[in-house]
């Protein structure tokens, strides 16, 4: 802290500020807080992660007859350390793996020469955990990667690997990292894996490295209807299918579509068709949609229209894949016979009867109209087609001119051949038909002429017919006396024929 006279031995007067590179020198403090700047140069090479090295600065005092140990300066330690870097990589930025594989394996690449061991970190990293060590990715991941989860999804035990000493620039190590194979069925994950020094000591030597590992899943589900047969009624509004997660178990959305197909049932006029889009969210075992039925008012025959399952996702089985609706009708139409009685004159020679329908449909009805005819009977049949609303059938009548006939009855009943739903008989199922007879008899009187009073004669008048009958009957006979007088002039007359 205080100048000393003189100089150095070598002549040289040192300066505040001075540098040299010599290996030592002499120099002198002239003046208080004086200063001596000694600039070493560290040799330069390529090679990283070397052994630490270092020296002592000494400095000694010269004072005369001072004695030396009561000025001691202690030596300065001087570490040179390395900064050389080593690269540290991994051959692909992005791995892929699948779980039936158990793992996927990596490769580190070193690129550099080494003095010492260089031990490498290799650690699985879940995305959150990347985050929080500052680490990112080489590329953002897609959308539709799932965050695999350290230690469900993958092991996430380090490993360490050891580069040694030698003339190699560039050297790679295969570490194999472990993925579960979980029987879940999975979106494809990922996680990260990263390469760094395992000691602190040899981070900055290190140029750190990561990868990220995408993990395919080999699982599958079974997505079906249940039940793949569903009846419901058209004044329901709706009909209710369910589509059950049959098998498997899922920790991702899986989206289904629910799709109609017409059969006999046609969209829009019995069925509002359309794609329904139905999402498993991984909670989900079974999932319901509603879709609209028409009600109508006309009698129709049970109709059927199909849903059909899809979905994009590989990892999807669909059984069953298909469901059939029906949808019963609960409009009636009655078929009825147009009276409940008719009558016919048997002179007619032919009679008919009506069958009329009440309520529209859009079925094909058969109508069966049996019964007994004077001669032989009557089966016949009426079919119905939807436009038809009232048919009728012709059956024979006999005019056999007898008279005095009594009216012939005859019964008709109807049936409906094939029995079709919503289809009804109505309150005439049944008629008589009344066959009259229209023969007209005609009465005659033939014979008469003069008679002999005396020879006592007996006149003989017969009553005649112009055609057959049936029925007895009693014709009474008056008599017009012009001159003769009953009981004298004439006897025993006959007053009535039966």
């Amino acid at each position: 802290s205080t100048p000393f006279a003189g100089t150095s031995s070598s002549g040289y007067s040192v300066q505040s500020g001075d540098s040299l590179t010599n290996d030592s020198i002499d120099f002198r403090l002239t003046s208080q807080n004086d200063k001596f700047a000694v600039v070493m140069t560290a040799e330069s090479d390529d090679v990283a992660i070397e052994p630490p090295m270092g020296f002592h600065l000494m400095a000694s005092l010269e004072l005369g007859s001072l004695l030396e140990n009561e000025y001691i300066i202690p030596p300065l330690i001087v570490n040179i350390l390395d900064t050389n870097i080593v690269s540290v990589s991994f051959s692909e930025v992005q791995y892929s793996a699948s779980e039936e594989s158990g793992g996927v394996t990596v490769t580190v690449r070193k690129e550099g020469r080494i003095g010492s061991n260089l031990t490498l970190k290799i650690t699985p990293l879940s995305f959150m955990e990347l985050e929080a060590q500052n680490f990112s990715l080489p590329s953002d991941p897609p959308d539709s990667l799932v965050p695999a989860t350290t230690g469900l999804d993958f092991s996430s035990v380090p490993v360490l690997v050891t580069f040694t000493p030698d003339h190699n620039y560039t050297e790679e190590v295969s570490v194999f990292i472990p993925v579960t194979d979980d029987s879940i069925t999975e979106a494809v994950e990922g996680f990260g894996v990263t390469a760094t020094a395992n000691n602190s000591e040899q981070e900055r030597n290190v140029a750190s490295s990561i990868a990220l590992v995408t993990i395919a899943d080999n699982d599958n589900v079974t997505v079906g209807f249940q039940p793949d047969t569903v009846t419901a009624g058209e004044s329901d509004g709706f009909v209710e299918l369910t589509v059950v997660l049959v098998d498997g178990s899922l920790e991702r959305d899986l989206v289904v579509t629910v799709s109609t197909l017409p059969d006999t049932g046609q969209e829009d006029s019995d069925y509002a068709g359309g794609s329904y889009d139905l999402t498993f969210d991984g909670s989900a075992t079974e999932l319901r949609v509603n879709i609209s039925l028409t009600n109508d008012d006309v009698n129709e025959a049970v109709e059927s229209f199909f849903a059909r399952l899809s979905t994009s996702e590989d990892a999807a089985m669909l059984s069953p894949a298909m469901a059939v609706i029906e949808v019963t009708d609960d409009d009636v139409v009655r078929f009825s016979l147009d009276q409940s009685q008719y009558q016919f004159s048997e002179s007619n020679g032919t009679g008919t009867v009506c069958v009329s329908r009440e309520g529209a449909t859009d079925q094909t009805v058969t109508i069966r109209i049996s019964g007994d005819l004077e001669v032989g009977e009557l089966n016949d049949t009426l079919t119905f087609q939807p436009t038809d609303n009232r048919m009728c059938v012709m059956f024979p009548i006999e005019d056999d001119n007898t008279a005095l006939e009594p009216s012939l009855f005859l019964n008709f009943t109807i049936s409906i051949e094939t029995p079709l739903p919503g289809v009804e008989l109505g309150a005439n199922s049944s008629t008589t038909v009344e066959i009259v007879d229209d023969d007209v008899l005609t009465v005659s009187l033939a014979g008469g002429g003069d008679l002999n009073e005396d020879a006592g004669q007996v006149n003989t008048t017969c009553v005649q017919f112009d055609k057959p009958f049936v029925q007895s009957f009693t014709i009474d006979i008056s008599y017009d006396f012009i001159t003769a007088t009953s009981g004298m002039d004439v006897t025993d007359l006959t007053n009535s024929v039966t």
